[in-house]
Order: C-alpha cells, then structure tokens, then sequence
C-alpha cells in the first residue's frame, strides 16, 4: 500500500479531480405541497492536467503518464422528493 505525500504528483492529481466534484453548486430545494418531485441534472467541469503532473513520483515512479483525459465533464442527477 502507498500513502503518498501531500506534495507528490498523485496527491495533486486526486486534488484537481476532488475539488471539483465535491464542491460544486447545490440548490436548496423549493418548499411545496407534500406531493411535489424536482428533477435536476448538473453539469460539472472535469479540468485537464499537464503530463509532467501525471507522472507518478512516489508510488510507481518511471512509469509513463497516467490517462486522465477519460471523462471532459461529470454529469451528476439530482432528485428531490417533498415529504409531509
């Protein structure tokens, strides 16, 4: 098992993968009737990282660049269901 440092490579590729992900808008949502449901779907922005930042420096070094480009955005639905 490899738990890599905070300043290697693999922990900045997690990082600008996480961030966005975690932190993205949430609506609160609207008051209603108990027999209302609300449908959502967001959009989130996946950003892309250089190769020099892809290459491993403490788990597996001297491997080439991991694929990281796999997936430019992350749909995430949403469904909020009133209750009484």
């Amino acid at each position: 098992m490899c738990i890599p440092p905070d300043n290697s490579n693999e922990a900045k590729v997690l990082g600008n993968f996480a961030v966005p992900l975690a932190f993205g808008p949430l609506a609160a949502p609207s008051e209603g009737t108990p027999d209302w449901v609300q449908l959502m779907l967001e959009g989130k922005y996946i950003p892309t990282i250089d190769s020099a930042t892809r290459m491993a420096t403490i788990c597996r070094p001297g491997r080439s660049p991991e694929n990281t480009g796999l997936l430019a955005a992350f749909p995430r639905p949403r469904v909020a269901i009133g209750l009484p």
